[in-house]
């Protein structure tokens, strides 16, 4: 065997029994090419993030910027929509964040493209709430109608609000405001502020009490 030019070559020669000359012919093994395209960076679309604020985050800023990055080698531009997705607003640049919107209260649903110069095109989206209102009081509460010296009276008063957080009791038995400990919304009567206070003052005194709650975005009402 011999081996030239990227082919092996037998050129031995064997006889039969009836010493006729065989002589094995020259071969060169086949050669297959796969051939496949690999994507180019005309195909892949822009990288685009919104960072913040984050997905479903309660705010009581009215002026809350919206902010992204984008990566591409040929961006060309970018633009957003909210809400309604009504009408699109085309950004200055790439580099441009939302934060000239003022928020309406309640909830907000804002999408952001990108594209490149070949139109290639992604989206990123991000929801949110505002909420400047303070939590409201209804059905104040004493479950005595008549209240006597060293009586145990029973306080309450109901709230409403999307995201109630805790609250404080305060009593004025005529030397002054004394405030409980504050105390979380528990998840058994979630909207309800509740408090016992021993009565210490004489019959004749009036006695002053009242309840302020916050939200978890620090709304306070009383």
């Amino acid at each position: 065997w011999n081996y030239s030019a990227g082919s092996w070559k037998n050129t031995s020669a064997f006889r039969d029994i009836t010493s006729n000359t065989l002589r094995l012919n020259s071969f060169k093994p086949a050669i297959i090419y796969g051939l496949f395209a690999a994507p180019t960076s005309e195909s892949i679309p822009p990288a685009i993030a919104i960072t913040t604020p984050t997905n479903n985050t309660n705010s009581s800023d009215v002026g809350l910027n919206v902010n992204y990055t984008v990566s591409d080698l040929n961006l060309q531009s970018c633009w957003y929509s909210n809400d309604t997705f009504g009408g699109n607003v085309t950004l200055a640049n790439c580099g441009t964040n939302i934060t000239t919107v003022i928020w309406t209260e309640g909830q907000h649903n804002v999408t952001v493209w990108v594209n490149d110069t070949s139109n290639n095109v992604n989206q990123t989206s991000v929801t949110f709430t505002i909420d400047t209102s303070a939590p409201q009081y209804s059905n104040l509460q004493k479950n005595e109608t008549t209240v006597y010296k060293n009586m145990y009276v029973n306080f309450s008063a109901s709230w409403t609000d999307s995201s109630l957080n805790g609250y404080i009791f305060a009593i004025n038995q005529g030397s002054g405001w004394v405030n409980a400990s504050f105390k979380t919304f528990n998840t058994a009567a979630a909207d309800i502020s509740f408090n016992v206070t021993r009565i210490t003052v004489n019959e004749g005194t009036t006695v002053n009490w009242y309840f302020f709650a916050n939200d978890s975005l620090g709304n306070v009402n009383q």
